[in-house]
This record gives structure tokens, C-alpha cells and sequence, in this order.
């Protein structure tokens, strides 16, 4: 079951480099194209240290671990390494299995929208 409301994480700045978009698809078997980003690769930025931490304050137990459990993807723009974009974030709850659903925007500087990303994290307690 799912919560009627979303609840705003923030939004966040977010960029890569040409050698973050190399390592990342040297580690998934991907082929980078010049300085355009794997369709993947926001995934790297919902780890980053700000957005951890905001979503590791939405979930309010220290004890529950965060694990993948699926992602989508829908972009009308490429993105680029070397660029900077606004990724604003909300967060659902869902309950059997406990899930937080992650919700996404990504922006470039003059607001246009260039991509929608929904990210499904399972929420499993830490073994005592």
C-alpha cells in the first residue's frame, strides 16, 4: 500500500566529470559516447553524501538498510558530464514490503526539464 502524499526531499546540485562518467562505465560494461552521460548514471547521484543523507532522515530508523530494488528513467535531454542540473527529490512510503519510492526531476540551468527518474528502495532492518 502506498502513501497518498509525497513528501519533498529537496533539491539538490548535482554534476559529473568526464573521468566519474569513465570510471562508472568501466564498472557496468557500458560504452561512453563523448561527454554525454550513460542513461543510468543519476543512479551515482542519489548515493552522493547530501542525498544519503536526506533520504537515511526521510526512512527515521537507523536501523533499516537501503537496498535497489528498481529504477526507471524517462529523459527528453541528454546530460552531460562537465554541466550542473537541479535534481529535486520527493519520497513515498509503501508498506508490505516496506519501500520508500524515490521521485525525481532533473533540471538544467534555465529550469528546463530534461529528465524524470523513480527509484524503488527496499527498507530491510539491519540484523541485531
Amino acid at each position: 500500500m502506498s502513501s497518498a502524499v509525497a513528501a519533498a526531499l529537496g533539491t539538490f546540485t548535482v554534476s559529473s566529470t568526464a573521468g566519474e562518467a569513465a570510471a562508472f562505465c568501466a564498472a557496468t560494461g557500458l560504452d561512453c559516447v563523448g561527454d554525454v552521460l550513460p542513461l543510468t548514471f543519476p543512479m551515482r547521484w542519489l548515493v552522493g553524501a547530501d542525498v544519503r543523507a536526506a533520504l537515511l532522515d526521510a526512512v527515521a530508523d537507523p536501523d533499516v538498510v537501503l537496498v535497489h530494488e528498481s529504477q526507471i528513467f524517462d529523459y527528453s535531454h541528454r546530460l552531460r558530464s562537465g554541466d550542473s542540473y537541479a535534481l529535486s527529490l520527493s519520497t513515498r512510503r509503501e508498506s508490505a514490503p516496506e519501500r520508500l519510492l524515490v521521485d525525481g526531476v532533473i533540471r538544467d540551468a534555465s529550469g528546463l526539464e530534461l529528465a524524470r527518474l523513480e527509484t524503488i528502495l527496499r527498507l530491510i532492518k539491519a540484523p541485531a
